[in-house]
C-alpha cells in the first residue's frame, strides 16, 4: 500500500475534563463495558467555537485487559453563537492514552451547517483524567 497524505483543515481543538475517567464499568460477553459522562468541556478554532454542554456528553465504550479503549461516544456542542451542534464519534484509546477518533456532525440550518457534510479525524491523548483532542476536516 502507498503512504498517502490526507489533505485536512483544522477544525478546533476539545478539551473534556474528567472524560478519561469512567463512572461505572461491567462486563458482558463481549468484553467490558464503560460507561463515561462528561460534566461539560470546551471547544475553540478559527470557525466556531464554545462549550459542551454538561451532562450531554457520553461514552458508552468498551476496555480490554491490554488497555485498548474503545470509544462509542455522543455530545452536544453549543457554538458561541447559541448553536447546538450533535456530535458522534467511534475510536480507540491505546494502551499508551494516545487517541483516534472519527467525529460526524448534525447542525440545524444557520451559520454552522456546513458541518454537517464534514467528515473528521482527531487525534489526541489523555492527560490524567481529561481528554485533548484536535479534530481536523477530510478536505
Amino acid at each position: 500500500m502507498n503512504n498517502i497524505e490526507l489533505p485536512v483543515e483544522f477544525l478546533f481543538g476539545l478539551t473534556l475534563p474528567g472524560f478519561a475517567k469512567s463512572q461505572h464499568e461491567f462486563s458482558t460477553a463481549w468484553g467490558r463495558r464503560r460507561l463515561t459522562r462528561g460534566s461539560g468541556g470546551f471547544f475553540k478554532g478559527p470557525r466556531v467555537e464554545g462549550e459542551v454542554i454538561g451532562g450531554l456528553a457520553n461514552d458508552w465504550g468498551a476496555a480490554t485487559d491490554e488497555g485498548l479503549i474503545g470509544i462509542d461516544a455522543q455530545m452536544v456542542l453549543r457554538t458561541t453563537d447559541g448553536t447546538p451542534i450533535f456530535m458522534t464519534y467511534l475510536g480507540r484509546i491505546g494502551a499508551d492514552g494516545r487517541m483516534r477518533i472519527a467525529p460526524l456532525f448534525e447542525v440545524s440550518d444557520g451559520p454552522h451547517v456546513w458541518l454537517t457534510q464534514v467528515q473528521a479525524v482527531g487525534l489526541g491523548n489523555t492527560q490524567g483524567e481529561d481528554l485533548h483532542v484536535d479534530v481536523y476536516a477530510l478536505k
